[in-house]
């Protein structure tokens, strides 16, 4: 059996809805430094 993947993110941000009835209205988005992060967040 095969490890499974795993990432380490240090810095990200909670999907409000995830987990939720409403769980299909998130989006995952990966960028690369905090510059894009807040970009995409605001």
């Amino acid at each position: 059996m095969d490890k499974p993947n795993v990432v380490q993110a240090s810095s990200f941000e909670d999907a409000v809805f995830a987990g939720t009835k409403r769980s299909k209205q998130c989006t995952f988005i990966i960028v690369e430094g905090q510059s894009a992060k807040l970009f995409v967040v605001t």
